[in-house]
C-alpha cells in the first residue's frame, strides 16, 4: 500500500482505487478549468476579434485557467489529502523563478536537438510563419509582435504548464512521494493517457500512439526535477518551456509536426530526466552512508 508523506492520513487511501480516482480527478480538474475559461475567450473573440487587443484579452483570460486549478488543488489537498497545496513548492517565490528558468533552460536542449534531427531527416516545411505574428489584413508591428509573444507565454505556461505541473507534478506526485518507482509509474502514466485526446497533428491511430512519447518524456524529466528539488516550478519551466521553444524555432524554422519530432522530444526529455533521476539517487544514498 501507497502512504501519504504528510503526518495524517488522507480521507481517500492511496490504495490502487484511490490512486486511480485521484487519476480520474485530476483529469477533471483539466476539463473543469478549460470549460471554465472558455466563455471568456470566446466573448474576447467575439468583440474583439483579431486585433492586437483582442490578442492580448485571450492572453490574459488563458491565465485564469491556472488561478481555477490552483483553487481546486488546494481545496483537494487540504480536505481529502489532509495536507497543503504549499507543499508542492508553489509559493517559494525564490525557488519559483529558479526552478522556471532552470527547467526552461533544460528543456531547451531537449527541444533543440529534437529540431536539429527533425531538419537533417528533411522535416522541413516551405511556408511563411510570419502571416501569423500580425492580425489579418494588418501589417506586423511591435505591437502584433508583442501579442503575439504574450499570447505563447500565456498558453505555454499559464493555460498548460502551470495546471498541468501543478496537478501531476504537485498534488499526485506528493501523494506517493516516499515510493519512487510507483511514483514514477501511475503519475506518468496518468499524465499520458490524458494526452489520447490532444490535437499534434495526428492523422491515424499509430499517430496518436507515437505521440504519446512525447508527453511521456515530459512527465519523466518533470518528476525527476520535483523529486530532486521539491519545488513544481521545475516542472512548468520544461513543460512551459517546451512549448516556448517550440513556437520560437517554429518561427525561425518551420518543421512538420509527426512522429520525428514527438519520438525524439520525448526520448530526449526521458535520457534528461534519467539522468537527473540517477544523480539524485546516488546523492541521497551518499548522504545515507555518511549518516551510518
Amino acid at each position: 500500500m501507497a502512504t501519504n508523506t504528510s503526518t495524517t492520513h488522507p480521507r481517500i487511501p492511496a490504495t490502487w482505487w484511490g490512486l486511480l480516482l485521484r487519476a480520474v480527478v485530476a483529469f477533471f480538474f483539466i476539463i473543469i478549468s478549460n470549460f471554465a475559461v472558455a466563455p471568456a475567450l470566446t466573448l474576447v473573440n467575439e468583440v474583439m476579434g483579431d486585433s492586437v487587443a483582442g490578442m492580448y484579452l485571450v492572453a490574459g483570460a488563458m491565465a485564469l485557467t491556472s488561478l481555477i486549478v490552483i483553487g481546486l488543488v488546494a481545496v483537494w489537498m487540504r480536505w481529502v489529502e489532509r495536507s497543503s497545496i504549499a507543499r508542492t513548492g508553489l509559493y517559494n517565490g525564490k525557488e519559483g523563478v529558479k526552478g522556471f528558468f532552470g527547467g526552461f533552460a533544460l528543456v531547451g536542449i531537449a527541444v533543440i536537438v529534437t529540431w536539429g534531427v527533425a531538419v537533417i531527416a528533411g522535416s522541413g516545411i516551405d511556408v511563411d510563419i510570419t502571416k501569423e505574428l500580425a492580425p489579418p489584413g494588418q501589417s506586423i508591428t511591435v505591437g502584433s509582435l508583442g501579442a503575439v509573444a504574450f499570447v505563447i507565454i500565456s498558453r505555454a505556461v499559464f493555460l498548460q504548464g502551470l495546471p498541468e505541473e501543478l496537478i501531476y507534478r504537485g498534488w499526485l506526485v506528493d501523494v506517493t512521494r516516499d515510493r519512487l518507482w510507483l511514483t514514477m509509474g501511475w503519475t506518468t502514466a496518468a499524465f499520458t493517457i490524458i494526452h489520447l485526446v490532444s490535437s499534434g497533428g495526428q492523422e491515424s491511430v499509430s499517430d496518436f500512439i507515437l505521440y504519446l512519447v512525447t508527453p511521456l518524456g515530459m512527465s519523466i524529466i518533470a518528476i525527476a526535477l520535483v523529486l530532486r528539488t521539491g519545488s513544481v516550478w521545475w516542472a512548468v519551466g520544461t513543460h512551459g518551456g517546451m512549448h516556448i521553444w517550440s513556437s520560437a524555432l517554429m518561427l525561425l524554422y518551420p518543421i512538420e509536426e509527426g512522429p520525428v519530432e514527438w519520438i525524439v522530444s520525448g526520448v530526449v526529455q526521458a535520457l534528461i530526466g534519467a539522468v537527473i533521476l540517477w544523480d539524485w539517487r546516488c546523492r541521497r544514498q551518499a548522504n545515507v552512508a555518511e549518516q551510518i
